[in-house]
């Protein structure tokens, strides 16, 4: 049984993008998110 799902969307719905940074007690590793704000009617 697949853990993830695949979905497409149309880039040109993005209103907003987000990028967070999280630090932690060693500067030289850090995760690197990206959040996507779309305009999605269902």
């Amino acid at each position: 049984m697949p853990r993830w799902e695949v979905r497409r969307y149309d880039l040109s719905q993005i209103k907003s993008l987000d990028l967070i940074v999280s630090i932690w007690d060693n500067d030289n590793i850090a995760h690197t998110l990206l959040s996507f704000g779309l305009f999605v009617c269902r």
